[in-house]
C-alpha cells in the first residue's frame, strides 16, 4: 500500500452548480448550457493565467478547438445529473494557483446573472489557507486574486467575451440556481497505485 505525505496532496478548485429548468429543456438547450458554462471558465483561464498570455482573443475563440488550454487546465466533470434539477460538479487542479483567476471570473458572471450571492468570504478564507500551506514550498503558489483577475480581463480585452457568455447563460432554458466553490486537497495518484 502506498504511503502518502502531505506534499503528495494537491489542491483542487471544485465548482458545484444546480440548475433549474424553465420547461423540459431540449438536448440542444442542455448542451448549449454546458458548453457556455465551460466557455465561461476557459475564457477566464485564458485571460488570467500567465501561461496563456500570448493567446489572442478573437472570433476563433468561440470554436470548439479555438482555445489552446493544456489538458490539466481544463475542467473535469465529477458529476453530471440531468434529472430535474440539473446538477454539475467540475474540478480543476489549483496546484499552480492560476485556476483561481478563472474561478473568480465564473463567480463574477454567475453573480451577475443569478439571483443569489456566493459566499465570497468563505472562498477568500480557503484561498488564504492554501496560500499559507504553500508559503514555504520550494515553489510558492501565486494565487490570482479577484482584483488581479479583473485587471487581467480588462488588459487582455477578454471582458466582452465573458460578458457575452454571461448573456447567453442568462437567456438559457437552464438557469443556475446555486453555485458552490471550494478548495479541496486530493491525494496525488501515482501510476503504480492502480495495481
Amino acid at each position: 500500500m502506498p504511503v502518502y505525505s502531505p506534499s503528495s496532496e494537491i489542491p483542487f478548485a471544485e465548482l458545484r452548480l444546480s440548475g433549474q429548468e424553465l420547461d423540459a429543456p431540449s438536448l440542444f438547450e442542455v448542451t448549449n448550457f454546458l458548453y457556455d458554462f465551460n466557455l465561461l471558465y476557459e475564457f477566464g483561464r485564458l485571460a488570467t493565467d500567465p501561461l496563456y498570455e500570448s493567446f489572442h482573443f478573437s472570433r476563433f475563440a468561440w470554436f470548439r478547438d479555438g482555445r489552446p488550454l493544456q489538458p490539466q487546465d481544463r475542467l473535469r466533470v465529477e458529476r453530471l445529473r440531468q434529472e430535474s434539477p440539473l446538477e454539475l460538479a467540475v474540478a480543476v487542479s489549483a496546484a499552480s494557483g492560476a485556476a483561481i483567476g478563472a474561478v473568480w471570473c465564473v463567480v463574477q458572471i454567475v453573480e451577475r446573472i443569478a439571483n443569489f450571492r456566493l459566499n465570497r468570504q468563505k472562498l477568500k478564507l480557503e484561498l488564504e489557507k492554501l496560500r499559507r500551506e504553500t508559503e514555504y514550498a520550494k515553489r510558492p503558489v501565486h494565487i490570482v486574486e479577484e482584483e488581479e483577475a479583473i485587471f487581467r480581463l480588462s488588459s487582455r480585452e477578454a471582458s466582452p467575451f465573458l460578458d457575452h457568455v454571461g448573456e447567453r447563460l442568462a437567456g438559457s432554458q437552464v438557469r443556475i440556481k446555486d453555485l458552490e466553490v471550494r478548495i479541496t486537497r486530493r491525494v496525488r495518484r501515482k501510476p503504480d497505485d492502480d495495481r
